[in-house]
């Protein structure tokens, strides 16, 4: 059982899951809290590879973009921080004894995950696992299937784990099934034909594709086409926009709004209502590094991958820090020999490389979705990351990691804040009146930046008619959070107390979503009060072309229509 404490504790920080908060908000203080541990388990062996470094070097200038940032957010550095920590951290271990960690934690996840999905299919759910969504459950189990397949072909290993590797190969492969996501399909068919050979190759590739074409017929495969297109180009834009440096770390999504807006007012108000997309993530991880950072980012992540693909270097002699006989020196002689399977091909133990494998998928999941804020994702890169050469085994190795220590406990701290106001947040969801006030003042004390706290305190204030703390909360929500509605809700708030003010972020608002009907109903109302018929008249018609037998659109007509006849008889 010992042996299995440490992938335990790893693969924990992906199954954590609370129904009360989002999924990504438990499983990022989890991922951390893994990582610590990880490293509290083998500080004394944690050491510096290529990988580990460019992987590192990534974090950290993602991190240094938050510097120019108008909306800095260091909680989307966590992940990747805590990927870098733990391929510092077992940096120092074996390559037996990493990929042994590496596919017990994917064992563990491909089963809980498969095994919880099978459950929610049973009861009538949508099978999401122990994640978010179906698709994160999809592409969480595209990475770790690679390690477990290879967990379950290695000739070496012991029965009972092998008969566990196959029990999780059908769960995994089950869940994934369930899970409809064609990312992961396509994810899982590069990493396994990445690590097979000759016959099996070709019976992945059939599963694979046979996979895929499933999840295509499942869904509408060119409507979600032309939504990917439309977020890529969308992104560019924001990326072309930001050149050179990117928006800085948490602007994305303030970006990928005001290129959205840009491209919407071009285009008929109603296609512009349809075409809009509330997105917070590019669904390319690769292109929003590239928007985020700059080409900077996108290098360094690149050189990760690809120090990751390319692997470990020659396996000569040489002498761990400690004085230790390496793994490549010791390895047993039944590993060293070539071994043939018996179709005659190189022995899958020998010469298959699971981090190729797993690798490979995650450039896939990268560039197919935003994978890589999932903790499997995370994990998986930090195991390929440390698969490659150290750079050195000397003691003073620790004071960068004891860097890394420090930055990954600062954000720690961050995401435990968070989730302790989003628990909150959930908390007084069914309080009313000055109880639930006072539950939401308790969520944006526990952390000021929570941006989504700070709406819902506005829309309270509003509700108890305090338009003006309502407008204080509201500006601060504007400030965090990229959400057209908190415009819409601050117009809503500032249109007795300061009319102009109203009227500015009722602009906003359609200047990120140029077909929303309230934003546009509104703006002819605050319009039409200060005497600007016209005006009035020519938002008001945009908003009945959107809604044409909306009620208060039609009211509001009417009480125009009036004012119209007397400007002109007076």
């Amino acid at each position: 059982m010992k042996a299995w404490a440490v992938p335990c504790l790893v693969a924990a920080s992906a199954l954590a899951f609370d129904p009360r908060v989002p999924a990504a908000i438990v499983k990022t203080p989890a991922l951390l809290l893994a990582a610590l541990g990880v490293l509290a388990f083998n500080w004394s062996r944690a050491r510096l590879t290529v990988g580990a470094v460019l992987l590192a070097s990534t974090a950290a200038w993602l991190m240094l973009s938050s510097a120019w940032a108008e909306h800095p957010d260091p909680l989307r550095f966590a992940p990747l921080c805590a990927s870098a920590l733990i391929a510092i951290a077992i940096g120092g271990l074996s390559q037996e004894l990493r990929r042994t960690l590496a596919i017990r934690v994917a064992t563990i996840v491909c089963l809980a995950n498969g095994v919880v999905s099978l459950g929610q299919l049973f009861l009538g759910l949508s099978a999401r696992g122990l994640q978010g969504n179906p698709n994160w459950l999809g592409l969480e189990l595209a990475v770790a299937l690679p390690l477990v397949w290879h967990g379950l072909r290695d000739r070496e290993a012991r029965t009972n784990e092998r008969r566990l590797a196959a029990l999780a190969m059908a769960c995994g492969l089950a869940g994934l099934i369930a899970s409809d996501s064609r990312t992961g399909w396509l994810a899982l068919l590069v990493g396994v034909c990445v690590l097979e050979h000759r016959r099996l190759r070709w019976l992945a590739l059939a599963v694979g594709l046979g996979g895929f074409a499933y999840a295509a017929l499942r869904g509408d495969l060119l409507a979600s086409a032309k939504g990917r297109l439309w977020l890529a180009e969308i992104s560019l834009a924001a990326a072309a926009d930001a050149m050179p440096l990117g928006t800085g770390l948490g602007d994305f999504p303030f970006a990928f709004l005001d290129s959205q807006g840009k491209r919407l007012f071009s285009l008929d108000v109603r296609e512009a209502a349809t075409q809009f997309s509330n997105a917070v993530t590019a669904h390319d991880d690769v292109l929003e590094l590239l928007a985020t950072a700059g080409p900077v980012a996108l290098f360094l992540f690149v050189a990760t991958l690809a120090a990751g693909f390319i692997g470990r270097g020659p396996k000569v002699s040489v002498r761990d820090g400690e004085g230790t006989s390496s793994h490549a020196q010791n390895a047993s002689p039944a590993r060293a020999v070539t071994a043939k399977d018996a179709d005659g091909s190189p022995s899958h133990a020998q010469n298959a490389s699971p981090a190729r494998a797993v690798t490979a998928a995650v450039a896939i999941t990268a560039l197919g979705d935003s994978a890589l804020s999932l903790p499997v994702v995370a994990l998986a890169l930090a195991y390929a990351a440390s698969d490659t050469p150290r750079i050195s085994s000397r003691p003073r190795d620790r004071w960068l990691t004891a860097t890394a220590l420090a930055m990954a406990s600062l954000v720690l701290a961050l995401a435990v804040a968070r989730y302790g106001s989003q628990l909150v947040l959930a908390s007084g969801a069914q309080a009313i009146g000055p109880a639930r006030l006072a539950i939401l003042e308790r969520a944006v004390a526990l952390d000021a930046r929570d941006g989504e706290a700070w709406l819902a305190l506005g829309l309270a204030h509003d509700e108890s008619g305090d338009a003006e703390r309502a407008a204080v909360a509201l500006e601060r929500s504007t400030a965090l959070l990229a959400n057209v509605g908190a415009f819409v809700a601050l117009g809503n708030a500032q249109y007795d107390r300061d009319p102009e003010a109203a009227i500015v972020a009722y602009r906003r608002a359609l200047g990120w979503h140029p077909g929303s009907f309230r934003a546009r109903l509104n703006l002819a109302r605050a319009r039409m009060r200060d005497g600007q018929l016209q005006d009035a008249a020519d938002a008001l018609e945009l908003a009945q072309r959107l809604m044409p037998t909306h009620a208060k659109a039609m009211a509001l007509a009417e009480e125009l229509r009036r004012a119209q006849i007397d400007e002109a008889t007076k």
